[in-house]
C-alpha cells in the first residue's frame, strides 16, 4: 500500500520528442515506474482523484511576473502532496511545453548529472513524454552529464513529481535530471549547462526537495524557516555552507541551488514561500517530523 511509504527522500497519445517520429510501442523506450504503490498509488483513477483533489484544495493565488520554477517536496503523497499541490497549481492557468524536473539521488553515488535517454517515462496516468533531443544534446556537450540508468532504478525523487505534471500540462515534454553531488560547483555548472541549451526557449524548472528530517515539531519549524530565509535572499553560497553545517536541511540541495543558480540570470528574481508544512501537519505525529516547502521563482 502507498499509505506505508517512506515519509522522506526513500494509448501513447503524447507527442515525441521535437524532431523525432512518434516511436510504435514495441521500438519505443520507457521507463517504468518504480515507487508506485508506495510514494502514491498503484492505480490511474485512485491516483488521478488524489492529485486532483490536492490541486482542487489550493486556494487562488498570484506570482508577480514570469513563472522561472519552483521548489517542489517529494515525499509520500499523504505527507507532501498537499504541499507540492501550491507549486503545480500556478500552472493550470499557462501549462508549460517543457519541463526540466531536477531531483537528487537517495540511492546511488554519483559525482555528476545523469539524464534519462529514454523516450518516455511511465506513471499510473500515462507516459510521459521526454524531450530525448535535449537529453541528447545535453549528454553529447558535457561530459558529467551521462546516462546512468541505476540513478533512475530505485528513485523516488523525481518520480513523485511527474504525476503532478500529467495533470497540469498534459502536452508538456520532461528533461529528467538527477544530481549525485550536491556542491555549489555542481550545481553552477548545471545552471549554466541548462541556461545555454536552452537560452531561446526557457522550460520551467523543478527543484525536488525535501526539508529538514526526523526532529521534534517545533525544532523542524525553526530549522525550516531558517532555510526558507536563506532561499527567499537568493544567496546559494550562504544556504550550501548553512546545510553543510547542519543549520539547515535540504536532501535536494544540489537541485536547490541549481534553480537558485538558473533563476539569479540575467537579475534576482521574485521568490515566493508559496506554502510550508510538515509532516506533523499532513499525517499527524509531531514527534519527529519531516519538512516541505513549496517555494516559487519569477521574474
Amino acid at each position: 500500500m502507498f499509505l506505508a511509504a517512506m515519509i522522506t527522500c526513500a494509448s501513447i497519445s503524447c507527442r515525441a520528442s521535437e524532431g523525432e517520429k512518434e516511436k510504435a510501442p514495441e521500438e519505443a523506450k520507457v521507463q517504468t515506474p518504480v515507487v508506485a504503490g508506495h510514494f502514491y498509488p498503484a492505480g490511474g483513477e485512485q491516483l488521478g482523484r488524489m492529485v486532483d483533489k490536492f490541486l482542487d484544495a489550493v486556494p487562488s493565488q498570484e506570482i508577480k511576473g514570469r513563472l522561472i520554477g519552483f521548489i517542489s517536496p517529494h515525499a509520500g503523497y499523504p505527507y507532501s502532496g498537499s504541499v507540492a499541490a501550491y507549486a503545480y497549481a500556478l500552472l493550470r492557468a499557462e501549462p508549460p511545453n517543457r519541463v526540466v524536473v531536477i531531483a537528487p539521488s537517495h540511492r546511488v553515488p554519483s559525482q555528476g548529472v545523469s539524464a534519462l535517454d529514454a523516450d518516455f517515462y511511465e506513471t499510473p496516468l500515462g507516459r510521459v513524454p521526454i524531450d530525448r533531443t535535449s537529453v541528447k544534446q545535453l549528454i553529447g556537450q558535457f561530459d558529467w552529464i551521462s546516462y546512468d540508468p541505476r540513478l533512475f532504478a530505485r528513485e523516488h525523487s523525481l518520480e513523485v513529481q511527474l504525476p503532478f505534471i500529467q495533470k497540469v500540462a498534459p502536452k508538456a515534454q520532461i528533461i529528467p535530471l538527477v544530481m549525485g553531488n550536491p556542491s555549489l560547483e555542481l550545481a553552477r555548472k548545471l545552471a549554466e549547462a541548462l541556461s545555454s541549451t536552452f537560452s531561446t526557449r526557457a522550460p520551467l524548472y523543478v527543484a525536488s526537495s525535501d526539508m529538514s528530517h526526523f526532529l521534534p515539531y517545533e525544532h523542524a519549524n525553526k530549522m525550516d524557516q531558517a532555510a526558507l530565509k536563506l532561499i527567499r535572499e537568493m544567496n546559494p553560497a550562504h544556504l550550501h555552507d548553512e546545510d553543510r553545517k547542519g543549520t539547515v536541511q535540504l536532501c535536494g540541495l544540489g537541485p536547490v541551488l541549481t534553480l537558485m543558480e538558473i533563476a539569479s540570470r540575467p537579475s534576482p528574481p521574485t521568490v515566493g514561500v508559496l506554502r510550508y508544512a510538515n509532516s506533523g501537519d499532513t499525517a499527524g505525529d509531531k514527534s519527529r517530523v519531516v519538512g516541505y516547502g513549496a517555494v516559487a521563482f519569477s521574474r
